[in-house]
């Protein structure tokens, strides 16, 4: 299979697992708060089994539907050695850190990356980013020492 691909895979897989594994906690948390409460109003009348029965099917649903979205992530990922694996966490860790440092949503960064790599775009997201974040400090370094040189010359 082609690498590029096969990156591609990877590094979707694990976006996908860090946004839907606390999605995930968080939605089983919540329905299990949900249908105990609603089994003890059950005790108090028995109108509430008909919202015990619709918590039991969005139950349902949601299991269903993290089964299904567990089961493709599982099917796409590819298979990778320890370094492999480790470099992609490291990708994606640093696209978390440039997403959170110029707040882009991480589907769209993501999207970004696979539509530069889909398209051989060799002036695309990842290396626009790295060329500015390397030339960004030497820069601000050079206006700071215009300033310096400005305040000195107006004392």
């Amino acid at each position: 299979m082609n690498s590029l691909i096969l990156t591609i895979r990877a590094l979707t897989t694990e976006f996908a697992r860090r946004i839907i594994l606390p999605l995930f906690v968080i939605g089983l948390i919540i329905l299990t708060t949900l249908i105990a409460a609603t089994a003890w109003l059950t005790t108090l009348s028995g109108w509430w089994w008909i919202l015990l029965s619709v918590c039991i099917i969005i139950s349902a649903v949601f299991v269903i539907v993290s089964v299904v979205a567990i089961t493709t992530m599982t099917a796409i990922k590819p298979r990778q050695t320890r370094a492999q694996r480790a470099a992609v966490k490291e990708f994606v860790n640093k696209l978390q850190a440039i997403s959170d440092t110029i707040q882009t949503p991480k589907f769209v960064i993501l999207f970004r990356i696979i539509w530069d790599a889909v398209n051989k775009n060799d002036n695309g997201l990842v290396r626009t980013l790295s060329s500015h974040t390397t030339t960004t400090k030497s820069d601000f370094d050079a206006i700071r020492r215009s300033f310096e040189n400005n305040f000195r010359s107006v004392r």
